[in-house]
């Protein structure tokens, strides 16, 4: 068993092919279905692709990655612990399956009294910071505790900067009851659907967007239960809705021409007129139907009604 590769003098599409090969720490939330963003099918078609499958990278990926050396300074500079860019492809001890390219290493002080950790680096928006109030969020969580089993290490602290002005830095712990499960579940999808070619089922998400059969198929009992649960919930959300609007509407009627509801002199609810432009679609293809068809794009999207029986 390999314990690590450098990628000092490695280009992007041999690191890329090496990462083909297994599992790596931003993989693990997606293959978990934990990833708004990535499906586990969107990540066994880069594994098992003929082509390396390069992410295409966006702004914010761009200055994520160009301010990693600004935000680890940082780091340093608060807690006093030093770190150093690691450089390599890690396999765990047990399976090249599990691998891991971590940020940075914190490197274990003199005295021993703190030993080797992992750094890791998000740059976030101030909407974003708002997952982080108060804990780690699952989607990083499980990446996190995939860099300690793959590495050995025991603690890491994670350098957060928000808005590119406010920096903050939360610790975790190695958790061996959750890597034993997780890796005991990325192992066994990456056989079976990697090793073993065979592609893994939609999630609910992917299949909004395919062409469907013209043809039925019949509920289970387990499926009645589904469909009667829905059928609950979404009486209850009417009749909510209902109600929000009625109270909605009987606050309106007070505030009548006013901008905004107080109380001690500080706001409640404000109601303001907002001015906005839309492009009138209709009146567009009427004049310049053409012009119009020319820009049209066909795409499949499928509508979800529930019928009563």
């Amino acid at each position: 068993m390999k314990n690590s590769i450098s990628t000092n003098q490695m280009d992007r599409h041999n690191w890329l092919s090496i990462r083909k090969k297994g599992i790596g720490g931003s993989d693990v939330a997606s293959i978990l279905s934990l990833n708004p963003y990535k499906t586990p099918f969107e990540v066994w078609q880069e594994k098992t692709s003929e082509e390396v499958i390069a992410k295409v990278e966006n702004s914010a990926m761009e200055f994520g990655s160009r301010l990693e050396d600004v935000v680890a300074d940082k780091y340093s500079d608060v807690t006093g612990n030093i770190v150093h860019k690691d450089n390599k492809i890690r396999f765990h001890k047990d399976s090249n399956i599990l691998l891991a390219n971590i940020d940075r290493l914190i490197i274990a002080d003199s005295s021993n009294l703190i030993p080797t950790g992992i750094l890791e680096i998000k740059t976030v928006s101030s909407f974003a910071r708002k997952y982080w109030e108060t804990d780690i969020p699952l989607s990083y969580y499980c990446q996190l505790q995939h860099y300690l089993s793959v590495t050995g290490y025991t603690w890491g602290d994670f350098a957060i900067l928000e808005d590119g002005r406010k920096f903050i830095y939360l610790n975790f712990t190695r958790d061996e009851d959750y890597i034993h499960q997780q890796n005991e579940a990325l192992i066994s999808w990456f056989n079976k659907y990697v090793t073993g070619n065979t592609p893994p089922p939609f999630s609910a998400a992917e299949l909004s967007f395919i062409s469907p059969k013209s043809s039925a198929v019949e509920a289970t009992a387990e499926v009645m239960k589904y469909y009667n649960d829905l059928k609950e919930i979404k009486n209850k959300i009417a009749s909510l809705d209902d109600e929000k609007k009625q109270l909605e509407d009987s606050l309106k009627l007070f505030i009548g021409e006013n901008e905004v509801l107080t109380l001690n002199n500080s706001p409640l609810i404000t109601w303001k007129a907002k001015k906005s432009n839309r492009f009138d679609t209709k009146s567009f293809q009427q004049d310049h139907i053409d012009l119009y068809q020319k820009y049209l794009s066909e795409s499949y999207s499928r509508t979800f009604l529930v019928k009563e029986l």
